[in-house]
């Protein structure tokens, strides 16, 4: 009997085990030239491979089985694997399955089913996604929804991302309707190019539709019941997850089969899905939204000889790095192990491989240089990808939006200029019907437009070999490094959304203009919610980040906003007030906010910043112009500014011609003097 109850118990918990399937194929060529040669998730992203962060990501989530789904460059994934350790994991089982001739996820799913490896729920992901999201929540949740509902066969994991917002793509824009009760999907449409978006169907199927979303980022992430594999099998139109909803959706009365959402709140989850969201996904790492997804945790995790200093304004350096005097890292920097960068050189917005060679004087602003990479003396390169052992001779300008794949070289004596929106290779595409002794001659030639010394031939795409994805990859093709137009500018005209109540509509958001004056407008309306709400101040910040980098705002303009608004916004609710009630006012809104203003104002420099936005308040506004002395006085008493910042603003002294400023200037001279004097004593003690 005892053996019999010991199986019995391994049974039981191997239908416990949680199992994932992570697609290693993105079954499209938004990466080429680049994935000619290895596959996308072994591309790294800030120096780590990108399979790494979905790997990660669902061993955090007690996932205890993975299988690795492969078609293309099968052998470098399964090496990859092997070498970096994860087949000896002891909390988890990472299997390859390998599918030659794989074309969709379709026929991926249908492969799995084949080999019945799916025994319960699981989670479905793409080798591209990083995530920092609490995945066994998730977990839970469909489980409970599908203990109320046995039909309920994915749940799909959303995010909140207005129109216009960085992390979402165009070619992944669509419109949800919900069950607000349920989160139950009633009726999804991708946008892509369409400017008409129709919700007809929807009214005639549910009379009472809950909520119409455009607001929500699909983070391609779901959790799926063991009879989604099948799903596939039993339809062979089933080529994309897209075509599995539409089919639950428009079968749902007949088959019972549901799909719910789950909307991620104060997490992280994308997929590097284009050259634009890879640029993203690599600056939010930079800036630290993905945490514990960071380089200086990450990078010494998988290789422990690899230390990675952090410092001021996002800047890291890993082991055995030489900077040379004069050379500046701006904002937002990653510089690889055993690197060096020259004198005069200046890069900001950018990552840097290992083992790289910066030379002299050279520009890098938004760009990603893999291992291995020389760059002469004199070069500029904006907003684009140069993979390992790319060399750049001297004087070589690199437009935006360009690639220059694996060891393409370019220069000549004379200058070269590569771009905008150029993809070079080392090598011409081969041909199947091309003739060995005329391929073998092409070899030799490269274009000489790229100099004498050039080994550099221009990617062309195969317009046959794109038709199934036709569409999407025109919209993506050019995306990075250039701006894409609005489609939708005015919501109201060009979309015929019919809800059937105002009232169960979410907000069908208008994609914000990318300027100061919309952050400005949107950072008042968040402080205001934020009062309303009683939101945490630490939320409150994490809230205030995130606009500051959807539109692509500086620090600078940040502090200075955050002291207007605050010292402004409680003007609007005083009318006929006296000096002493309008300062107290301002005092108890300062008090109330006091970790926001901090957080923003923790460096002399900060602090200078937030003191020329409360002089332009007070030129505005003259109420705030007679008691300037006094909020002076109240900002140093609460610590958010220091004497040495005050005093060295002061030593300013504004134009002859700005006399509205020299008026405020010479009214805070009084108090000024105190601090002088006060600083003098404390000097002498």
């Amino acid at each position: 009997m005892a053996p019999k109850q010991k199986n019995a118990r391994d049974e039981l918990k191997q239908e416990d085990i949680l199992q994932a399937v992570l697609l290693a194929d993105s079954f499209n060529y938004r990466f080429s030239p680049i994935t000619e040669e290895v596959p996308r998730v072994l591309l790294p992203l800030v120096n780590i491979p990108l399979i790494e962060y979905s790997l990660e990501f669902l061993a955090a989530a007690g996932i205890e089985e993975i299988f690795v789904f492969c078609s293309s460059h099968f052998n470098q994934i399964d090496d990859y694997l092997r070498d970096a350790g994860w087949y000896k994991k002891s909390s988890l089982t990472v299997t390859v399955v390998i599918l030659k001739g794989c074309y969709s996820l379709g026929d991926a799913m249908r492969d799995i089913d084949n080999r019945a490896l799916i025994r319960n729920d699981f989670v479905l992901l793409f080798g591209d996604t990083v995530a920092n999201l609490k995945l066994t929540d998730i977990v839970q949740i469909h489980k409970k929804t599908r203990e109320a509902n046995k039909l309920a066969v994915m749940t799909l994991i959303m995010k909140t991302a207005k129109p216009g917002h960085p992390a979402r793509s165009p070619d992944d824009d669509f419109v949800i309707s919900v069950d607000s009760s349920t989160q139950r999907v009633r009726h999804y449409q991708k946008v892509n190019n369409t400017t008409t978006i129709s919700t007809t169907a929807i009214s005639k199927k549910r009379p009472k539709v809950s909520n119409i979303h455009y607001n929500l980022l699909d983070c391609q992430i779901a959790v799926c019941s063991q009879f989604v594999p099948q799903m596939f099998t039993d339809d062979f139109d089933y080529q994309t997850r897209d075509d599995l909803i539409k089919g639950i959706l428009v079968n749902e009365e007949i088959t019972g089969n549901s799909i719910h959402i789950h909307i991620a709140e104060e997490s992280y989850a994308v997929r590097v899905s284009n050259l634009h969201m890879y640029d993203t996904v690599s600056r939010d790492i930079l800036q630290r939204w993905c945490y514990p997804l960071v380089p200086d945790i990450l990078i010494p995790a998988k290789n422990k000889d690899n230390f990675v200093s952090y410092g001021r304004y996002n800047t890291y350096q890993c082991s055995a790095v030489t900077l040379e005097r004069g050379c500046k890292l701006i904002q937002n920097v990653l510089v690889g192990k055993g690197t060096t960068i020259e004198s005069g050189s200046v890069i900001t917005d950018s990552v840097i491989g290992n083992n790289c060679k910066i030379g002299k004087n050279v520009q890098i602003n938004g760009a990603y240089l893999w291992d291995n990479i020389i760059v002469g003396d004199n070069c500029s390169i904006n907003s684009s990808i140069l993979c390992s052992s790319v060399v750049l001779l001297n004087n070589v300008i690199v437009k935006e939006g360009s690639i220059l794949s694996w060891n393409v070289k370019v220069g000549d004596l004379k200058s070269i200029i590569i771009g905008p929106s150029i993809r070079l290779m080392s090598r011409p595409l081969s041909s199947d019907f091309a003739d060995d002794e005329v391929q073998n001659e092409e070899m030799l030639k490269s274009d000489p437009v790229y100099g004498s010394e050039s080994k550099a031939f221009k990617y062309e795409d195969d317009e046959e070999e794109n038709d199934s994805d036709d569409e999407e990859e025109k919209l993506t093709h050019d995306i990075w490094g250039t701006k894409i137009p609005n489609l939708c500018k005015d919501i109201d005209t060009c979309s015929s959304v019919n809800s059937l109540s105002d009232d169960h509509m979410s907000d069908f958001d208008e994609p914000p203009l990318d300027d100061f004056k919309m952050f400005y407008t949107e950072l008042r309306d968040t402080l205001l919610r934020a009062e309303e709400e009683n939101i945490r101040p630490d939320n409150l910040i994490l809230e205030i980040n995130s606009l500051k980098h959807s539109y692509n705002i500086a620090i600078k303009e940040l502090n200075q906003a955050v002291m207007r608004l605050t010292i402004e916004m409680p003007l609007t609710s005083l009318s006929n007030a006296s000096a002493n009630q309008i300062l107290a006012a301002i005092k108890i809104n300062l008090t109330k906010w006091l970790p926001l203003i901090k957080n923003y104002n923790r460096s002399v420099e900060s602090q200078t910043d937030s003191l020329e936005a409360l002089m332009e308040s007070a030129v505005e506004n003259s109420q705030i112009a007679y008691i300037f002395p006094n909020i002076l006085s109240i900002l140093y008493d609460k610590d958010v500014l220091d004497e040495a910042a005050i005093i060295q603003w002061h030593k300013k002294e504004p134009a002859l011609d700005q006399a509205n400023q020299r008026n405020i200037w010479k009214r805070a001279e009084k108090y000024i003097n105190w601090l002088e004097q006060a600083e003098e004593e404390d000097d002498s003690e």
